[in-house]
């Protein structure tokens, strides 16, 4: 006898992934001979092919001074004070749980309550956490935390954001300033 199949993908939950939709047929043709022998014959299986798509956004981090101006790269004075900002776009296919980690960088102390968007400073880890739950695709969480620099040499910070419960973690761009002992800098 004739038997058809239906054959579709599965959507396993993958944040990120992007399942392909495809149905195919497949039918399947039993018979036997004056023998009772049983042949098989498929029609249908070779056109099986999906493509997914994996895509998750990259974060990105920019470190700014107290005027505004961008000093990723740049040369930053000993007292100045940095603001970091942190932006992550959920491009996952579903909404997901957000939790943003920035580590304090070498060389700075973290200036009291100037983690913005409920971010909370611990002073153990000395890390700043921001948690949001449930953000909508495409929707986009921008934080941000100063710092006071405190000593000289080369000063490095990079955030980690984290979907779910661990499903993904992201690191951000690294930013980089170095510290001189310069009072003004034009």
């Amino acid at each position: 006898g004739e038997h058809t199949y239906v054959v579709k993908e599965k959507n396993n939950g993958i944040i990120g992934v992007t399942y392909d939709l495809t149905e195919y047929t497949v039918h399947v043709y039993v018979s036997a001979d004056e023998e009772k022998n049983l042949g098989v014959s498929v029609m249908g299986a070779d056109a099986i092919n999906f493509e997914n798509s994996y895509n998750i956004g990259a974060p990105q981090k920019t470190v700014f001074d107290e005027g505004g101006l961008s000093v990723d790269g740049e040369v930053v004075s000993f007292g100045e004070v940095l603001t970091y900002h942190i932006q992550y776009t959920n491009t996952t296919g579903s909404a997901v749980d957000v939790t943003i980690t920035d580590a304090i960088p070498g060389l700075t102390e973290y200036v009291e309550g100037s983690a913005d968007q409920g971010g909370v400073y611990d002073e153990t880890s000395k890390a700043v956490v921001w948690t949001f739950a449930n953000v909508s695709v495409g929707d986009t969480v921008k934080v941000s935390f100063k710092v006071k620099v405190v000593d000289i040499g080369g000063v490095e910070n990079q955030a980690i954001v984290s979907l779910r419960k661990g499903d993904a973690e992201l690191q951000t761009n690294k930013v980089t300033t170095t510290v001189e002992t310069i009072l003004n800098r034009e």
